[in-house]
């Protein structure tokens, strides 16, 4: 039988192994610390996804509400006209405008 090639050796030389140790634990650091902001952010995503279900859930609640209000009310043919809602929405929006007060600076 003829003899086997000689195969390559098993072992190889590092010739500054603490630093190669440590890279590959810097990085394998950063690695577990790049996973970690991940599954924060996808977490955080869930839990935006849950809370905008919940409010589309209550928004839609709500219009129901409103909506079984509006037909239990009693139908009338009084409605305030247009002029005097906006003449009232401009009042209470001036009440609560803070005033300024204008000064004069004199010219040197």
């Amino acid at each position: 039988m003829a003899k086997k090639k000689e195969e390559s050796p098993l072992y190889v030389g590092i010739e500054d192994p603490i630093a190669l140790r440590r890279q590959l634990l810097e990085a394998t650091r950063d690695i577990l610390q790049y996973l970690k902001r991940y599954e924060e952010f996808k977490r955080v995503r869930e839990e935006k996804l849950k809370l905008i279900s919940e409010m589309r859930a209550v928004s839609d609640e709500i219009g129901r509400l409103i909506w079984k209000v509006k037909r239990l009310l009693p139908k009338t043919g009084v409605r305030l006209s247009k002029k005097k809602i906006k003449l009232e929405e401009t009042k209470l929006l001036e009440e609560t405008k803070p005033r300024v007060r204008k000064t004069k600076i004199p010219k040197p």
